[in-house]
């Protein structure tokens, strides 16, 4: 209730609000339907285009784009190829033909902590790309995640004590 009228921020105004200090991640959600699909395509390059023009150049680094539909990643891509994508994934491969994208437009994947294994963090890493994980919520998660060397970790509660107990949390304020 203490947040009922709360205004809404659109694309530009996070971008230029958060994005000259702080690391982003935008999730570009996959079409709920076939007839969408070309507006959701849409989105992409809008989003992609947003980010190149409302980032200033040396934050451009710390910006990621994501999505489950490789096809969104896919558009994205072919029109700002210098940006971060990160494909969500429901599997732990890291096979081109299980991912249906080619690795060399990723710079990394997001899977769910439950499917993260040393091998999958091992095979990822070999192929030079990131690992991110959500959602560690607890010091049991972010512990097990942080043992395997996942390269980022999504929580639902970023100013938790046991990211301070760690000393990661002004790591992730301040980077």
């Amino acid at each position: 209730e203490a947040f009922i009228n709360e205004k809404i921020l659109t694309l530009e105004e996070v971008l230029t609000t958060y994005g000259p200090g702080t690391r982003l991640m935008i999730e570009i959600k996959p079409s709920p339907r076939k007839s969408a699909e070309a507006l959701y395509q849409k989105l992409a390059v809008r989003v992609a285009a947003s980010v190149r023009e409302l980032i200033p150049r040396d934050r451009i680094s710390e910006m990621f784009i994501l999505s489950f539909d490789p096809a969104i990643i896919q558009t994205a891509y072919s029109r700002q190829p210098d940006l971060n994508y990160m494909l969500n994934i429901d599997s732990a491969s890291m096979r081109p033909d299980v991912l249906k994208i080619d690795l060399k437009i990723l710079c990394g994947v997001c899977i769910a902590r439950r499917k993260l294994s040393r091998r999958f963090v091992d095979d990822a890493h070999h192929a030079d790309k990131m690992v991110m994980t959500y959602s560690c919520n607890s010091a049991k998660t972010l512990d097990h995640a942080l043992d395997l060397g996942v390269d980022g970790i999504m929580t639902d509660h970023p100013g938790a004590s046991i990211w301070r107990k760690r000393g990661l949390l002004p790591r992730a304020i301040h980077e």
